[in-house]
C-alpha cells in the first residue's frame, strides 16, 4: 500500500491537453486476478475529488479512455492505463465535490 500525492493527471487518449484534478489523501492498492490470459492488476478506484468545471463534467460524463497519472511519497509517477490498453474514466456530481471513478486492469503492476 502507498500513499499518493493528491494531484492526478489525466491525458486523455488522442488529445493533447492533460486535465489536472485535486483529491483527498488516499491509499492506492491494485489486486491481482487470475484471468485466461494469466495475472491481472485490478487497478479500478473511486476516488472524492475537488468540483470541477461544467466543460470537464461534460467531457467524462460518459466513460472516456485515459491515461491516468499519479505521484507516489517517493516523487515516482504511478500510471493507471496506457495507451495500449487505456482506464475508463467518468466524473459524477457528488455532494460540494466531484466522484472520479476509474476502471482498468493493467497486466503489469503500475508500481513496477
Amino acid at each position: 500500500m502507498k500513499e499518493l500525492s493528491t494531484v492526478i493527471h489525466l491525458h486523455r487518449i488522442g488529445v493533447d491537453e492533460d486535465i489536472i484534478l485535486f483529491s483527498n489523501t488516499f491509499d492506492f492498492v491494485p489486486t491481482t486476478e487470475s484471468s485466461a490470459g494469466g495475472t491481472l492488476y485490478n487497478c479500478s478506484q473511486e476516488l472524492v475529488i475537488e468540483s470541477v468545471t461544467k466543460t470537464v463534467y461534460s467531457l467524462f460524463s460518459q466513460p472516456q479512455s485515459s491515461v491516468v497519472t499519479f505521484r507516489d511519497n517517493n516523487g515516482s509517477d504511478v500510471e493507471i492505463g496506457s495507451t495500449d490498453i487505456p482506464a475508463q474514466v467518468t466524473i459524477f456530481p457528488y455532494l460540494n465535490s466531484a466522484r472520479l471513478s476509474i476502471s482498468c486492469k493493467m497486466r503489469e503492476s503500475p508500481y513496477q
